[in-house]
């Protein structure tokens, strides 16, 4: 059975928030902020696949702020050059590195906890150096986090919520 939008719970950085809509007729767009313990909806239209969708786009805005951040925290323990970070749809990635030192990241990440996501940062990044999963890599990974370990094992348990439907 559906979860009535109201009663939904969102995470974000992994935290729960409750989902509060606010319904504003003379409203032009949808607008979504994060307050205390709640994701606040103002919305003209109470249609719940307007309202996921802006969500979304609140999440990959968000994604937009926090991955650069997190990549130049991190960069200056792992070196290397990053060319361009981008924030993807991926259905099979959490991240990726290309040969030209692109970095890019699914925007799902936002939902986990924080130390999450700066675990896929770090992997990536340590890709700059080592193009593989070779024991040099994983190395290179535990020496910049060396409990990377438990947030790999959180995405492994837990990666499928980020992708659950509404």
């Amino acid at each position: 059975k559906r979860t009535r939008l109201m009663d939904r719970k969102i995470l974000y950085r992994g935290r729960e928030y409750r989902l509060v809509l606010r319904r504003e007729p003379a409203r032009k767009r949808i607008q979504v902020e994060l307050e205390e313990d709640k994701l606040l909806i103002s919305t003209p239209n109470t249609e719940p696949a307007l309202i996921y969708k802006a969500i979304e786009k609140w999440y990959i805005g968000q994604a937009h702020m926090i991955f650069p951040v997190r990549v130049m925290h991190y960069l200056q323990f792992t070196g290397g050059e990053v060319k361009a970070i981008r924030i993807k749809d991926q259905k099979t990635r959490w991240g990726s590195c290309s040969s030209l030192h692109n970095l890019n990241f699914n925007w799902r990440l936002i939902m986990a906890p924080a130390e999450v996501l700066d675990y896929v940062v770090v992997h990536e990044l340590c890709h700059l150096t080592h193009m593989n999963h070779s024991r040099d890599f994983w190395n290179m990974v535990e020496e910049v986090m060396p409990d990377y370990r438990v947030h790999r094992k959180w995405l492994k348990d837990n990666g499928n919520r980020l992708f659950m439907k509404y």
